[in-house]
């Protein structure tokens, strides 16, 4: 039974490692579009800025042909002032004279306006531009590595599942089945190791005479709260092997060093 159950943890290692490899598949369509999210907000902010500056410009295209034109009738107007010939007539044209005037300084004012606008916006369409390349960048980048991460992940979560699978082929039917039932109902968390009386996987204590046949590592046993298969974890099947001993000749004498014998002090005048 102790071979099964080094079995069962060596499957349980391969399981933690499959919900490890699955947290990289699940995780990589996430990180990628927040990456695409992170682009596409960089895009639209330079977008938006350059199709601002576009408009500000055929605005003032729009304004100098307006002013052009006012221009065109303040002349007319002129030159009609010269030939009128009744009150009437020339009241008309102060009048519309006064509304071009008026035109003409709104017309001023937007263009003042729209030329401090579009300086900002050729100030910071480059910044813009360089944010949204470095997002595009930076997107690509992330994608190409994510998109790698996941395809070993789901190479080696299906080795392990291989490996699974032939490991149970070779056990017997009924405790395979068992692990395998397990298995599925604790997702994939199956084996519960024991220590000091507690299942590690509940962390609930287990009643003394279960906890003593479990130290025999003669069957399977399930926790009574949680129903996975628990093991021993300080069984000497499961330690560390211990570390090799020193060689007799490297090994240091216990005890005090010797003392060293004092040299003799000359005589005088010797």
């Amino acid at each position: 039974m102790q071979e099964v159950i080094e079995k069962f943890i060596g499957l349980q290692k391969m399981e933690d490692e499959i919900g490890a490899f699955a947290k990289i598949i699940e995780d990589g369509p996430r990180r990628i579009s927040q990456s695409l999210e992170a682009w596409e907000t960089a895009k639209g902010e330079h977008d938006e800025s350059a199709l601002a500056l576009e408009a500000a410009r055929k605005r003032l295209r729009e304004l100098e042909l307006d002013l052009l034109k006012f221009k065109e009738l303040a002349t007319g107007n002129k030159v009609r002032m010269t030939k009128v010939t009744d009150d009437k007539s020339y009241r008309a044209i102060l009048s519309e004279a006064d509304k071009i005037r008026q035109r003409v300084s709104e017309a001023e004012n937007e263009t003042l306006s729209l030329m401090a606008e579009e300086e900002r916006l050729r100030g910071i369409l480059p910044e813009a531009e360089t944010r949204m390349l470095e997002a595009q960048k930076a997107h690509l980048a992330l994608e190409k590595e994510t998109l790698a991460a996941v395809a070993v992940a789901e190479a080696e979560a299906a080795s392990r599942r291989k490996a699974i699978e032939e490991t149970l082929a070779g056990i017997d039917p009924a405790l395979a089945g068992q692990y395998s039932t397990s298995s599925r109902i604790h997702d994939g968390r199956t084996m519960a190791p024991v220590r000091d009386g507690t299942c590690g996987a509940c962390r609930m204590r287990i009643p003394p005479q279960l906890f003593n046949e479990l130290q025999t590592n003669e069957k399977l046993m399930l926790c009574p709260n949680c129903a996975r298969l628990m093991y021993w974890l300080d069984h000497p099947a499961w330690a560390p092997p211990a570390p090799p001993e020193e060689p007799e000749e490297t090994k240091k004498p216990k005890g005090k060093a010797p003392k060293r014998a004092k040299k003799p002090r000359s005589s005088a005048g010797a």
